[in-house]
């Protein structure tokens, strides 16, 4: 199985400026602690019909076989349909998203213009029989997943999952490759929407379709540095007489102040303070399995550091992340305000798993040549991990068919056949 994940966002940095693979929210958007699916936060928004997507899109590929999976609380009734998910104007029509209709019920749609005009959406399936809840607190798990391998060129199966019930399948016909942004901006709705765990896996391979393999159910978590203000467990480089930072304490996440510092203005090699992480067992998911990331050559890609940092003077040098099961990471160079930044960590061989929460330190530093730089700081530093401990039963799925009834259980590559005169 090569089911991969490639991005997420989870509200797990209680911080607007930076969460996951997202930086930097739009109007609208706030960090909240409750409701939430897993980890410590989630993200709300006000559905009034001006709120900005979020910037990191949800999307579907027609090489890939692909999973969009929200955890979503609905303050009240929609007082309009709203899109859950839906393309941005720079995508172009085709690309599939999610709507809530009045009664709270989800489709699968599609855009019919370049500039993805909600008003011009056409609805692909039914209206999924569960409803999403209208009480502030009742999660509801949205599940959507997109084959367009296994029937060929110009079908795409759909299931839509509503808390791992199967709603809706079917072919929904021709999509082109696009995102789709979570809550992108629509109808006015008039309540406060909730997400949390909002992450897309996908596969290349055909014989990896849902309805032949388990997909995994994604949850989001984070782990925080525990070097406290002891600075115990930092790293030291004695060629800078052992210089470290002056403060390390990240048990709330970003404190919004400058608490990381440096000791020393000394030039030399790099420098970077280190700190011991929790372990799986401190973060609960010590029973969990990691979901791969990107593959970069041969390096595997897994956990997302989040950091939020500035530069007093906002002339001067960017720094770098850095743990200890591979190579550092750059970071852009911030301003004088406070910015976020996140980056996907590359592990140097092998895979990453939940054990490795228990020997990994992580932190931040200053490349070679910028430790003259003493208004570089940083105030918040923490990893996320997309995971999984349940998964969807192959066995749940509908088996994708082509027109006329068609059915097909490929094993191996796609399947493509003739009906009639042409070549599916």
């Amino acid at each position: 199985m090569t089911i991969l994940g490639d991005m997420l966002f989870g509200g797990e940095s209680q911080d607007v400026l930076v969460d996951g693979n997202a930086v930097g929210f739009g109007t609208g958007w706030s960090m909240v602690t409750t409701p939430k699916r897993t980890g410590v936060g989630a993200v709300a928004c006000v559905v009034n019909g001006s709120q900005a997507q979020c910037p990191v899109g949800l999307l579907f590929n027609t090489a890939y076989i692909s999973q969009w999976h929200i955890a979503v609380v609905q303050s009240g009734e929609p007082s309009a349909a709203y899109a859950l998910t839906y393309p941005g104007a720079a995508q172009g029509a085709g690309v599939p998203g999610l709507e809530v209709g009045t009664d709270s019920k989800v489709r699968i749609v599609k855009a019919t213009q370049d500039a993805g005009v909600w008003a011009t959406r056409e609805g692909l399936s039914d209206w999924s029989a569960t409803a999403l809840a209208e009480d502030s607190s009742t999660i509801k798990v949205v599940s959507l997943f997109l084959d367009p391998l296994t029937l060929g060129s110009s079908h795409v199966w759909a299931w839509l999952f509503i808390d791992g019930n199967l709603e809706w399948s079917g072919d929904v016909g021709t999509l082109v490759t696009g995102s789709s942004y979570p809550l992108r901006a629509s109808g006015n709705a008039a309540i406060t929407v909730y997400l949390d765990d909002v992450a897309r896996d996908f596969s290349t391979s055909s014989g990896d379709a849902p309805h032949l393999v388990d997909w995994p159910d994604p949850e989001i978590h984070r782990q925080l540095a525990i070097g406290e203000t002891t600075a115990d467990s930092w790293w030291k480089d004695a060629a800078k007489n052992n210089a470290e930072y002056t403060e390390w304490d990240d048990a709330a996440g970003n404190d919004g102040d400058a608490t990381y510092n440096w000791q020393d203005a000394s030039a030399g090699t790099n420098k970077y303070q280190r700190s011991d992480g929790q372990t799986e067992a401190t973060v609960g998911i010590d029973t969990h399995t990691v979901i791969q990331s990107y593959q970069i050559g041969e390096l595997n890609t897994a956990p997302v550091i989040n950091i939020v940092h500035r530069n007093a003077s906002g002339t001067k040098f960017g720094g770098m992340v850095a743990h200890s099961l591979g190579p550092d990471r750059g970071i852009a160079t911030p301003g004088a305000s406070y910015t976020g930044a996140a980056a996907l960590l590359n592990r140097s061989s092998g895979s990453w798993s939940i054990s490795d929460l228990t020997t990994i330190e992580f932190g931040c530093g200053i490349p070679t040549g910028a430790e003259h730089d003493m208004a570089w700081r940083v105030s918040m530093c923490m990893l996320q991990w997309l995971t999984y401990v349940d998964v969807y039963n192959h066995e749940d799925f509908t088996t994708p068919s082509l027109p006329g009834g068609v059915e097909t259980t490929p094993a191996g590559g796609p399947v493509f056949m003739g009906l009639g005169a042409g070549i599916l």
